[in-house]
């Protein structure tokens, strides 16, 4: 989850900084085709785990209700690592698809199918990791959302 949240990030960052740089100059389009085809090569390979993640159950991940998420065993433990890592994976492709998406109904429906993934895989592991007592197992995992989407987020919500 952190690399995919590294490539989204830093794949956005790229558009961002080539926008402003054809914007102060022109280019060769020998070049913009170049810096074009890792673009969208790298755009391509989101939107084909964004179009698995919506596809996928829980039980591909090994991970259902039945599972155990107790922090006191071994296998527990491992199930509760794997839940946060997709629910990572789902936010960053939330984020990624919201930002690229221009509010259409594909990548609208797109960041539901995500948000679906994350929200029961949220609640299996309030409802199993709530029997456990110690500290640890209470603390939820760390974000994957930036604050500029977040921004972005509410500021499209509240508009």
């Amino acid at each position: 989850a952190h690399l995919l949240c590294c490539i989204q990030h830093c794949l956005t960052w790229y558009k961002n900084t080539l926008a402003l740089r054809q914007q102060a100059e022109d280019e060769e389009e020998e070049d913009n085709e170049e810096e074009a085809g890792f673009q969208q090569e790298l755009g391509e390979m989101l939107v084909s785990i964004t179009r698995r993640m919506i596809k996928s159950e829980l039980e591909d991940f090994e991970l259902d209700k039945s599972a155990d998420f107790s922090q006191s065993t071994g296998v527990g433990l491992k199930n509760s690592i794997y839940a946060i890592l997709v629910m990572g994976v789902c936010e960053v492709l939330i984020e990624y698809n919201f930002s690229t998406g221009n509010f259409s109904k594909s990548a609208s429906e797109d960041v539901l199918g995500l948000f679906k993934c994350y929200t029961s895989l949220s609640d299996i592991l309030k409802e199993k990791g709530g029997r456990s007592k110690s500290l640890s197992a209470n603390k939820m995992a760390r974000s994957f959302l930036s604050m500029g989407f977040v921004s972005t987020l509410l500021t499209s919500l509240f508009r």
